[in-house]
């Protein structure tokens, strides 16, 4: 990576933090007054993250909007709240042009004096970091691993579900029953996708979290705490899906039907500037080579792990993050290696931040061919 990019970087974040500053209060949106009333229930706010990105694989330079976001909060009775928001992800990345835009969160909460109930489309809690609202991530883009784990028993962790969240003393609890996966989202180890999923079952499953200090309620899943909350939890999770019809087609083995499951294990702590976040993810029948001729051979497992740390000095926040995800766990050449070293600069939180970060991506022979892949990006993160 030539030292050139890296001053151009650095110049790119000190121009558009010039530029684009401007006095956004910490939390999000803005009530909308009722002008018969005088009272208010709705909340309307945005999200904006745009990369500027170098790729070593392609050798190509990329100006994009990774996240484009309009929040809306209503709250229609007491103890009632519905959050929609609508979204236009990765707009002019690449050449994906404009794009549209689609729905995100569509979910009606009610809150129950033990637990709280959610309907439709509120995330699945298949990985804390996925769990994380986008605004409190390290950068706008997640580990590899846990954007696995994002799709391999929930689409998108967040297609329909009924879920039912509380707090037991210092233990909080998830359980949910979801509408499972898309064919999008299965692919083998050599990124070979199936035809279609002509059926499934209801996916399944819940998670624990135990909070050595910290208040359940007060310290909600977020990778960044800016240096402003002390907690120190761990969790495990199990969710699973116990039929997927596949479609096959131009393959020898042309339908088959597979059974999944993902575990999950967390551990989070955050004291004054220090933050550490570690996950592990344990996938079961995962989809390993889609031309075999036996369901045996096709499917398998695999696992990761990933381990982030910031430390938080006033505004400025370097960080690093280390993560390994085996593809196959009955080969030896199917591993990912991803390291990720950069800064942040919180200047009001969450609602406006500027970074920059550096990727090393190493594949094994059976991913990429076995090149590694660097990337290089700065970013703007407002939320409003």
């Amino acid at each position: 990576m030539k030292i050139t990019h890296i001053l151009l970087f650095g110049l790119l974040i000190t121009l558009t933090s010039t530029a684009i500053a401007a006095p956004y209060q910490k939390g999000w949106g803005t009530s909308v007054i009722d002008q018969k009333t005088g009272k208010s229930g709705v909340k309307i706010g945005g999200r904006l993250q745009a990369i500027a990105a170098v790729d070593s694989e392609t050798e190509t330079q990329d100006f994009y909007f990774r996240r484009m976001r309009v929040n809306f909060s209503y709250n229609p009775k007491p103890n009632h709240k519905i959050v929609y928001d609508v979204r236009n992800d990765n707009a002019n990345k690449g050449d994906k042009g404009e794009q549209t835009f689609n729905i995100g969160d569509a979910y009606w909460q009610i809150d129950f004096k033990k637990f709280k109930l959610k309907a439709f489309r509120g995330k699945v809690d298949v990985s804390y970091s996925q769990t994380s609202s986008s605004k409190n991530l390290f950068t706008p883009e997640r580990t590899f691993v846990s954007e696995h784990a994002s799709d391999f028993v929930v689409e998108n962790r967040r297609a329909n579900n009924v879920q039912i969240n509380g707090n037991l003393g210092n233990l909080s609890y998830h359980v949910v029953v979801s509408d499972g996966v898309n064919s999008n989202d299965l692919e083998d180890v050599a990124e070979n996708e199936v035809t279609a999923v002509d059926g499934q079952k209801f996916t399944y499953g819940g998670k624990l979290r135990y909070y050595f200090f910290g208040d359940p309620v007060k310290n909600p899943a977020q990778d960044t705490f800016y240096g402003k909350h002390d907690t120190f939890s761990i969790g495990a999770a199990f969710f699973a899906n116990d039929k997927i019809i596949v479609d096959n087609t131009g393959n020898a083995l042309s339908e088959f039907n597979m059974a999944r499951n993902l575990t999950n294990i967390e551990l989070s702590f955050a004291k004054g500037g220090l933050r550490i976040l570690g996950e592990y993810f344990a996938f079961s029948g995962d989809i390993i080579d889609l031309t075999a001729t036996d369901k045996e051979d096709i499917l398998g497992d695999s696992n990761g792990y990933y381990i982030q740390s910031e430390y938080v000095f006033n505004k400025l926040a370097p960080f690093v993050s280390y993560e390994v995800f085996d593809k196959n766990l009955d080969s030896d050449d199917a591993q990912l290696t991803n390291t990720t070293v950069g800064i942040n600069y919180y200047q009001d939180l969450e609602g406006e931040r500027y970074g920059v970060a550096y990727r090393l991506t190493e594949n094994e022979d059976e991913l990429n061919s076995g090149d590694d892949e660097e990337f290089l990006y700065a970013y703007i993160m407002l939320n409003f």
